[in-house]
């Protein structure tokens, strides 16, 4: 015996209600997903100690008052970085401006050059932050060698 018509067409047909749920469903679920990805994304930071960058009492910049930039110390998801904003120095034509961590131990790490006042550098894994604490801005001519220049323009210690 076959079914009628009737039959087959009911036993396909759904409610009405059923296409609006599914879409809805549908939509949360890509929503839910885009803000996971979007949270996982992105790039969160926590600041953990700020510098306010000051003249240094022997540098070029001596009787200078005021802050003259800020570094930051941040956790990434990558790691720890020093963020600098020093966009109120001097121009020094044939210069550029390099920034230092120095340690308690008196040693100094290189973290790289200011580009147009500005800069955020990693710190390496191997350096401990309770350790150096106080971040310089060099001074630096183009000679070749790594080494501090001995003309430091603004410091600040991390709190």
């Amino acid at each position: 015996m076959r079914p009628s018509p009737t039959t087959r067409r009911s036993a396909r047909r759904w409610p009405r209600w059923a296409a609006p749920a599914a879409a809805l469903l549908i939509g949360a679920a890509l929503g839910a997903g885009v803000l996971v990805v979007a949270q996982n994304r992105s790039d969160s930071v926590t600041v953990e100690a700020t510098a306010p960058l000051t003249s240094v009492p022997t540098g070029p910049l001596a009787g200078k008052d005021g802050q003259l930039g800020q570094a930051e110390l941040v956790a990434t998801t990558q790691g720890q970085q020093v963020r600098v904003s020093a966009a109120d120095l001097p121009a020094m034509p044939g210069t550029f401006y390099e920034v230092w961590l120095f340690g308690n131990d008196g040693k100094m790490i290189s973290l790289g050059s200011l580009d147009q006042g500005k800069g955020d550098f990693t710190v390496p894994s191997d350096i401990s932050t309770q350790e150096y604490r106080t971040v310089d801005i060099s001074d630096e001519p183009p000679d070749g060698n790594p080494t501090h220049s001995g003309i430091s323009m603004v410091r600040g210690s991390f709190s």
